[in-house]
């Protein structure tokens, strides 16, 4: 019996906004971008999820994944009032670690 490649039996996944351009969640820090709409999934890396927004970037709609948990709440406290306009913001906790969050 042939030992399969790994990328036989890995599931991949369809983009789920395949006609947006693909940016990275630091593209966005910082900036005012609308949020038109967002998908929860489940994290490969432990038991939260992250999420897959979609978004107006100026004249652009592009995609990215957030991973943030704080963000991740805000997204789902909020989903059914999408669009809505935010930034994304860096604070710093108490302990001194730094956390994204929606403005």
């Amino acid at each position: 019996m042939a030992t399969k490649e790994f990328s036989e039996i890995a599931k991949t996944r369809e983009p789920l906004y395949p006609n947006a351009e693909r940016v990275e969640s630091k593209d966005l820090l910082g900036k005012k971008v609308e949020f038109k709409a967002v998908e929860f999934l489940p994290s490969s890396y432990g038991e939260s999820d992250f999420a897959v927004v979609l978004v107006l970037d100026g004249k652009k709609e592009v995609s990215a994944s957030l991973g943030s948990k704080a963000i991740v709440d805000q997204l789902k406290q909020h989903k059914a009032e999408l669009p809505f306009k935010a930034t994304i913001v860096e604070r710093k906790s108490k302990e001194g670690r730094m956390y994204q969050v929606l403005e």
